[in-house]
């Protein structure tokens, strides 16, 4: 039987995750929605400069969805929908 869960956690800079959903483990199977919201870019700038020109002084980043995720074939299924990406407070500078 599907069983539901929720999970949520915050850093002390105001990023959150949260996560609620159902997990089955049989078959292996999970849906529910995500949310990651008030992602710092600018603090992840050691993982992608070497991708950007100029500095990402700022930039805060939002994703939202519904997914669901289907392994009882073996090979994973996954469905993305109701999806939203909000990219909001950008500002480059020269490097």
């Amino acid at each position: 039987p599907d069983s539901p869960y929720q999970f949520e956690a915050a850093t002390t800079a105001g990023e959150r995750v949260a996560w609620r959903g159902r997990v089955s483990a049989d078959p292996l199977h999970s849906d529910g929605e995500l949310v990651l919201a008030n992602l710092d870019l600018a603090r992840l700038s050691p993982y992608y400069h070497t991708l950007v020109r100029g500095e990402l002084r700022s930039a805060l980043l939002d994703v939202s969805g519904r997914y669901t995720l289907d392994l009882a074939s073996g090979a994973p299924v996954v469905t993305l929908a109701d999806g939203a990406v909000t990219l909001r407070d950008v500002r480059f500078g020269a490097p």
